[in-house]
């Protein structure tokens, strides 16, 4: 659930309290300690509080935003202190440097990206190890396989795990990887199996692997490995273990888990031109 500020989630807590549904709020470190405060401040106020995620932050984060909540003995503890409990500290501010570096791969030249040519190669946003970005030649797309679509990206989001992932933060990352999980595009080729009037439909692309067959999946969690001894419920995102993401021009999927998605109507904003 995403919600416009404190006194929004009030309302909400509100109504959830209706129905004995307790709160159970993110903590994860792309939302800075400011987010992080107001958390704290409102589980100590809502009635049906439930459990607060938190993940720290790196010590240059806290730098920046000193605070007063703090960990102790597995409660997070906010002193008595006038407004959220945190401050921005601007010297400090301006003083940090990123230290990502982010370059353009000398495989990706224009001759060997096939620039003006008639075929051209892929073009693949890679985080190649923590804190380094390149934006590489990923070679020719391939025909995609029985079952499969192939969809031409026209639209990708970047999440907080692209960011952990750049910042060496996911320990599940096996580098290099390519980010990406959220985003949209136009399926134009189709694999054995696949009925050909799904070429050039719009879709959005389910970022979730499952394996299609244990008690996870009619609940729609779809969060599963298949295993010799069975099947165990893990998260098994795109990006952020084992499979390459949306940071690609073009990207295979299982048919089943494109989205048709509605052209916007004429009192909607259209999309651009392909």
């Amino acid at each position: 659930m995403h919600a416009g500020g404190i006194t929004h989630v009030r309302r909400i807590a509100d109504f959830a309290a209706l129905y004995q549904v307790r709160t159970g709020f993110h903590g994860a470190t792309d939302l800075s300690p400011v987010c992080m405060a107001a958390a704290v401040n409102f589980d100590l106020w809502v009635p049906n509080f439930g459990i607060q995620e938190l993940m720290p932050h790196a010590e240059v984060t806290d730098e920046v935003f000193p605070h007063s909540y703090r960990f102790e003995d597995g409660y997070l503890v906010m002193d008595e202190v006038p407004g959220l409990g945190v401050d921005i500290d601007e010297s400090a501010r301006r003083s940090i440097r990123t230290s990502a570096h982010i370059c353009r791969s000398r495989d990706c030249a224009t001759a060997q990206c096939g620039i003006g040519s008639k075929e051209r190669l892929m073009l693949s946003v890679v985080v190649e190890q923590p804190n380094q970005m390149a934006v590489c030649a990923s070679g020719r797309s391939r025909t995609p396989a029985v079952g499969e679509v192939r969809v031409r990206v026209r639209y990708a989001g970047i999440c907080g795990s692209d960011v952990h992932i750049l910042h060496g933060k996911n320990p599940f990352v096996v580098y290099p990887r390519v980010i990406g999980h959220e985003f949209v595009g136009r399926i134009d080729a189709v694999g054995e199996g696949v009925d050909r009037a799904r070429l050039d439909e719009l879709v959005a692309v389910d970022p979730v692997i499952s394996c299609g067959r244990c008690h996870a999946l009619p609940r729609r969690s779809a969060q599963c490995l298949p295993q010799s001894a069975g099947h165990r419920r893990a998260s098994r995102w795109r990006l952020q273990r084992i499979h390459d993401g949306s940071g690609e021009q073009r990207v295979h999927d299982p048919c089943r888990r494109c989205r048709r998605r509605r052209r916007p109507s004429s009192s909607r904003s259209p999309l651009p031109p392909r």
